[in-house]
């Protein structure tokens, strides 16, 4: 075995944490959890797959638990859909979330120089540990069939704009920018990893991208088998696992919020009044404390919303010979109380387990 198959990679992985105070109950106490638990495994960097925070102008506290984050681990993140959802006046966009995406001031972004553009408008990213590249994509381009553009998901939204197609896209840009990235790691005899909140095998409801990155894959994996050894999305709130082409590709679970139905939010809550959960402050842009609530009742979205018990993550091992190894957990639906309907991808783990890619 060479030494090149013997380099090996490792960290920790969560997703759709939804960070909104005052209403979901996920918690900097949930986050911190994740955190310590990544520092006792002694991974190489911990990273989020979109949906971090729903709110992120009056939310400085996250960035403290996070990007200074008392173990002093390197930690990254993409764009989900609901990043910029918040704020009304446009505060919460993307010249505001893209520095605070990572801690790591030596990625190389999808700017024509690789450095961070002035305006944040471009989200997209790579990084280089332990002769692996990962890849952080932002799957929020859509196209605007009126304008004759494709354009990124606007400030205070959850999606693309009302009568945008190719919703979820990397759009053209960024695909030619993922195919230049991954044919420079195929010359280098990099190993890929490759995140996105949207996903691209053929698991069901994913980016319109899907093929034509399947097929990056196929192609930059011709020229140097193990190029591309994973594809990690969140988005989909369920937790799957596929090997198609050689590549491991894997859904991973949010960290809370089970399940979320926007249809008849009228129905009676499903949580007890008593069940109440952390404190929260609420801050201005200027810092200063703007509300403060001693309690979260479940009710705020108790009509709507389904939570995991505990915060879910996992440990994941990628070595150089495509050996894959994730530690995952185990918990329950918050008060045994979850939706009449679930699949078997629907339900609180983590699947731990060992995978053999053919390299």
């Amino acid at each position: 075995m060479t030494n090149e198959k013997n380099k090996a990679i490792k960290f920790s992985l969560f997703s759709d944490l939804h960070y909104l105070k005052g209403d979901y109950i996920n918690t900097l106490t949930d986050l911190q959890g994740i955190l310590d638990r990544a520092s006792g495994a002694g991974v190489d960097f911990v990273m989020q797959a979109g949906d971090f925070c729903q709110n992120r102008v009056e939310s400085p506290e996250l960035d403290d638990v996070y990007l200074h984050n008392a173990h002093g681990l390197t930690v990254y993140g993409i764009y989900g859909n609901h990043d910029m959802e918040h704020h009304s006046d446009g505060a919460n966009n993307m010249k505001l979330i893209t520095p605070l995406l990572t801690n790591d001031p030596d990625v190389t972004w999808g700017t024509e120089d690789g450095r961070p553009s002035a305006d944040g408008g471009i989200g997209y990213y790579y990084f280089e540990k332990n002769g692996f590249r990962v890849v952080c994509l932002d799957s929020n381009y859509s196209w605007n069939p009126t304008e004759g553009f494709w354009e990124h998901n606007r400030p205070a939204s959850w999606g693309a704009p009302t009568g945008n197609q190719a919703v979820n896209s990397l759009g053209p840009v960024q695909l030619a920018w993922l195919e230049r990235v991954l044919t420079d790691a195929a010359e280098k005899s990099l190993s890929c990893i490759v995140v996105s909140h949207e996903g691209f095998s053929t698991l069901g409801n994913n980016s319109p991208d899907s093929e034509a990155v399947r097929e990056m894959f196929r192609k930059v994996n011709g020229m140097r088998r193990g190029t591309v050894l994973m594809a990690i999305n969140g988005h989909w709130h369920t937790h799957n696992i596929k090997i198609e082409d050689n590549v491991f590709y894997l859904q991973m679970n949010s960290t809370r919020c089970a399940d979320e139905r926007y249809n008849n939010r009228n129905r009676p809550q499903h949580y007890p009044e008593s069940a109440v959960y952390d404190m929260f402050d609420g801050y201005a842009e200027d810092g200063s404390i703007r509300f403060r609530k001693d309690k979260v009742v479940s009710a705020a979205r108790s009509s709507s919303t389904w939570y995991w018990r505990d915060a879910l993550n996992g440990i994941i091992t990628v070595t150089g010979d495509g050996s894959i190894t994730m530690e995952g957990m185990e918990t329950d639906w918050l008060e045994g109380v979850k939706p009449n309907t679930v699949t078997v991808y629907h339900n609180p783990y983590i699947l731990s387990g060992e995978w053999k890619l053919d390299i």
